[in-house]
């Protein structure tokens, strides 16, 4: 399940963004939380999400980038010469500079968090890592990166 997804020049979005989708444990309860993570996590995702804002706002680019990260995630085996990566424009006032798609994501109670740089051409660097909770903090060990 998706927990968030961040992306950083990418169509409108210039400067970093993340889109979390995450509730406190406070939220009520009923058929619209999910509980995600161990229970160390603390944290429930809602299921039912809305964008929202004025025109021109970038909601169409947040949908975009989740097109982009499931491309990057389950099709760019498929794609070997990266031509669906043509598809995603960076921000026009930094066309030549690195685009950056990531996201969190709960699989049964381990949570990653997987992470793309790339530029017109090609994938550039992608990371991997595994977030868990020690005492009060939450720490994360890389699982792979490959550049």
């Amino acid at each position: 399940m998706i927990i968030s997804i961040k992306m950083k020049n990418f169509y409108s979005i210039e400067d970093e963004t993340v889109v979390d989708f995450t509730v406190g444990k406070a939220s009520p309860k009923g058929n619209v939380y999910k509980d995600i993570g161990n229970r160390d996590f603390g944290k429930r995702i809602s299921l039912i999400n809305v964008f929202v804002g004025s025109n021109a706002s970038g909601k169409t680019n947040i949908i975009k980038g989740l097109a982009a990260l499931k491309h990057l995630i389950a099709d760019s085996q498929s794609d070997p010469d990266g031509i669906g990566i043509y598809y995603f424009s960076p921000h026009a006032m930094h066309s030549g500079e690195e685009t950056v798609l990531g996201a969190k994501f709960s699989i049964g109670k381990n949570i990653f968090e997987y992470t793309f740089e790339f530029n017109g051409r090609r994938i550039l660097y992608e990371e991997m890592t595994e977030w868990s909770k020690s005492g009060e903090r939450f720490t994360n060990k890389k699982i792979f990166s490959r550049k």
